[in-house]
């Protein structure tokens, strides 16, 4: 279990957040490899979590509003750059959930789009 907590909110990432998303933005199956992307996609978007909310899972019932600049473009980025991810497994959805936004994709939409709260 302390392995799992440490992976999942680990702020031992030494690269910043703006590093995080350039090497998440550079992720592509076609140059890198479908196993190799899809295990990095998972890696890359809870390094970024870890950041932008400090290795801290934000409270049930926040809205998309309530977060801080940095939180809302981070969450835009991960939709925008990791959208066609959805659909394989838990890729998504695992570091999502571990921060507070346990959705499906419409249901993410949403929380983006100030519909709905975190669960």
């Amino acid at each position: 279990m302390r392995a799992f907590i440490s992976r999942t909110y680990s702020r031992d990432d030494a690269r910043t957040t703006e590093q995080i998303v350039t090497d998440l933005r550079q992720l592509d199956p076609k140059v890198q490899g479908w196993d190799t992307v899809e295990k990095r996609v998972g890696e890359e978007v809870s390094a970024l979590l870890a950041s932008v909310f400090n290795g801290q899972q934000i409270p049930a019932g926040t809205a998309f509003g309530e977060l801080s600049p940095q939180q809302q473009e981070a969450l835009c980025i991960i939709q925008e750059v990791c959208n066609e991810w959805w659909c394989v497994g838990n890729v998504m959805r695992r570091p999502l959930a571990s921060y507070g936004f346990d959705f499906y994709e419409e249901q993410f939409k949403e929380f983006l789009a100030g519909e709905r709260v975190s669960q």
